[in-house]
């Protein structure tokens, strides 16, 4: 099987390089993919490509600051709210005084409520190419620790929010997926993002085409490449 960069391009078959150059003129006279949706053959192409991805594997790119010591032990881990921030406690309590960490649990109490818990919990969020480190969309994720989980509450106090901005290193964790596996919110969106991702490189000023996608399966740290930021 092969294992596909969205981004690059890199693990998709020539063949179909070679079916998105033939559209050359057409990337190069539109900056938005979706002005291109009534044209059949590009929505059959797009098509054929998302098939082909969901029989392989995919590269999604997971955006944190973390201590790449516990990602090469643990993974990525699908976890609740309450494990997580259990875990950050753990972790990294001894950073912090009695008082701050009174006050991080109870900014945690009120700052999550029960469609936060539906929505994040127990998944592990990713994009499909890095292009949030251009569009500014990583950059919280980057500079605070622990995840939206963590850190979104303790961003209205700025004496914590500078401590939790010490700990840890920015990191992208390039993980190797199982596409069934992961809930996304386009249709076709790997030979979306793949066409996206050729557009790109044909027109500079072309808008790529990314989506976040979560899974509730753990990536175990053999899937995992470290990049550090």
């Amino acid at each position: 099987m092969n294992i596909i960069n969205l981004e690059s391009l890199e693990g998709i078959p020539n063949s179909y390089i070679e079916k998105l150059a033939a559209f050359r003129q057409e990337f190069l006279d539109y900056e938005f993919l979706e002005e291109l949706d009534g044209n059949i053959a590009i929505q059959e192409l797009i098509y054929n490509i998302n098939q082909f991805c969901c029989e392989n594997y995919i590269i999604g790119f997971h955006f944190t600051r973390a201590d790449p010591k516990l990602i090469l032990m643990n993974g990525l881990l699908s976890r609740t709210g309450q494990e997580i921030r259990k875990d950050f406690l753990t972790n990294y309590g001894n950073k912090f005084n009695v008082d701050e960490i009174e006050e991080m649990k109870s900014a945690w109490k009120n700052g999550f409520d029960e469609i936060d818990v539906e929505a994040r919990d127990n998944r592990i969020f990713f994009n499909f190419t890095k292009e949030g480190l251009r569009n500014g969309g990583a950059d919280l994720l980057l500079k605070n620790i622990g995840g939206e989980q963590v850190y979104r509450p303790l961003c209205r106090n700025k004496k914590l929010q500078a401590k939790i901005q010490n700990l840890g290193v920015p990191l992208i964790l390039k993980c190797t997926l199982i596409p069934s596996n992961i809930k996304t919110y386009i249709e076709h969106p790997w030979g979306k993002i793949a066409m996206s991702s050729f557009h790109r490189k044909i027109n500079t000023n072309a808008f790529q085409t990314d989506q976040d996608g979560n899974q509730r399966i753990p990536v175990l740290p053999d899937s995992i490449e470290i990049i550090e930021v």
